[in-house]
């Protein structure tokens, strides 16, 4: 593995996908499909890019906190499908395909399962690699312990429509 790098991770995944693959698997499918081409746009617009997939899981990489925060809130912003999103800051190590492997990656993945769709859930790293208003938003949801991890972690929610007033460079 190379060296490792300090960047940080939108973790994204479907929320309730297997339900809606037994009812319908076209539609899902589908659906998946949409979510990767706007994980592709979106990453762009916030100088982010996608380095892995998995099934209906998308995770970005971004060199700036802020730069991820809003990439995750226009995610948010649309419901179709409905998705599960954190943001963490941490350590990671480039492997040669491009992929992300490291302790980063993986409190990133398991914290997208504290999210609720239309709300990201940002972790303590992140909140204190942000800067101004954005950071007022952010609402405080206690700490967890990460499944198959020793650790504990403050996490905080960001809801889309919260941040309207909030301005972009």
């Amino acid at each position: 593995m190379g060296a490792g790098k300090l960047t940080t991770i939108v973790a994204v995944d479907v929320d309730g996908f297997s339900a809606m693959a037994e009812a319908d698997e076209t539609g899902a499918i589908a659906a998946v499909a949409r979510l990767g081409e706007r994980c592709a746009t979106i990453a762009s617009e916030h100088g982010g890019r996608i380095f892995n997939t998995s099934g209906d899981a998308v995770m970005m990489e971004y060199s700036s906190a802020f730069g991820a925060i809003h990439a995750a809130l226009d995610l948010a912003a649309v419901s179709d499908p409905p998705i599960r999103i954190a943001v963490h800051t941490g350590e990671v190590s480039p492997m040669p395909t491009g992929d992300l492997l490291g302790h980063g990656v993986s409190v990133a993945g398991r914290l997208q399962r504290y999210a609720r769709p239309g709300v990201v859930v940002v972790s303590e790293n992140t909140r204190k690699a942000l800067r101004g208003p954005l950071v007022d938003k952010l609402v405080p949801k206690g700490s967890i312990k990460l499944d198959k991890m020793d650790e504990t972690i403050a996490i905080y929610e960001l809801a889309h429509a919260t941040t309207e007033s909030v301005k972009r460079p």
